[in-house]
């Protein structure tokens, strides 16, 4: 799933004026530790197909890994399992509000009612991933199912970070953060394809200071950002110093997303403090998007 500094519309994140040579690349770092080394390269979890082919690098890393390491294990089938919140959307919006849901869902081609009836972090959700399909994004072209898909063909094994459903309860744990969501969705509505506009020439420059602009113009609350970036930063930190989750030494694949690589309390330099020496090798060029 996206997930970036916003926990909204930008969840898997204009006029656009788009400065790029051959050189530019996504954001990737080489880390290393003891025995290990990680490639740790940025992602993005909706895509297109002009992000392709990835640098060479990263698929030659890849080839020679002990495993690819990304938020959840996209290969695993299991239904995970999650609370499930009793607030519905149609008891959380005022009459203006469900206008503005009503129009929203009338842009994207959605049942209004099939949104009223469903908790709120669900129609958030619904509303979003769909604003990034008309977009044109698709998750068959996102990073993380793109390198599953290279390791399953490898017999490269892979490794999650976390559960789907870990990441399904940071949602649905509690009323409060659907009704945010929400709301914040619904009042963003036309920035938010601006920022998701700009994500993906950002991410393909490798440009990590525009991506940390895009997370500031983004920024939700404080509670859900620590809930969603900042404590999820520090468990990988400590899952990628660990030796029972990295039981072989050699090289690891790591991808997650891109905006946990920016800003503070950042995945690199959570890393660095435990002992890891950390080099960046993308090469970046600037981007000006009109937000």
């Amino acid at each position: 799933m996206v997930m970036c500094k916003k926990i909204t519309a930008s969840l898997f994140l204009c006029s656009l004026f788009f400065i790029q040579n051959a050189l530019a690349e996504p954001l990737y770092w080489k880390a290393e530790k003891g025995a290990h080394e990680l490639l740790i390269f940025g992602s993005i979890h909706m895509g297109t197909p002009d992000m392709y082919p990835l640098p060479e690098t990263i698929i030659d890393h890849l080839h020679h890994s002990q495993a690819l390491i990304t938020e959840i294990n996209l290969s695993d089938v299991a239904d995970p399992q999650f609370y499930t919140t009793t607030e519905m959307t149609r008891d959380i919006l005022n009459e203006q509000q469900k206008k503005r849901l009503s129009d929203i869902a009338d842009e994207l081609s959605l049942p209004v009612p099939m949104l009223l009836d469903r908790p709120s972090w669900q129609s958030a959700l619904a509303l979003q991933i769909t604003q990034f399909v008309q977009l044109g994004f698709s998750p068959d072209y996102g990073i993380d199912q793109h390198l599953t898909n290279l390791a399953l063909g490898k017999d490269i094994s892979i490794l999650g970070l976390e559960t789907a459903g870990y990441q399904l309860q940071l949602f649905s744990q509690d009323n409060r953060t659907g009704r945010v969501l929400l709301i914040d969705t619904l009042n963003h509505w036309e920035r938010n394809k601006k920022i998701n506009r700009c994500l993906l020439e950002t991410w393909k420059a490798g440009n990590s200071h525009q991506l940390l602009q895009l997370a500031d113009e983004s920024e939700i609350e404080t509670e859900l950002t620590e809930r969603f970036i900042y404590t999820r930063n520090q468990n990988w930190a400590e899952k990628l110093d660990d030796p029972a989750f990295l039981t072989k030494p050699g090289k690891y694949t790591v991808a997650v997303g891109a905006m946990h690589l920016v800003g503070p309390q950042n995945l690199i330099d959570l890393l660095r403090k435990k002992g890891f020496s950390i080099n960046r090798l993308s090469k970046s060029e600037p981007v000006d998007c009109e937000l």
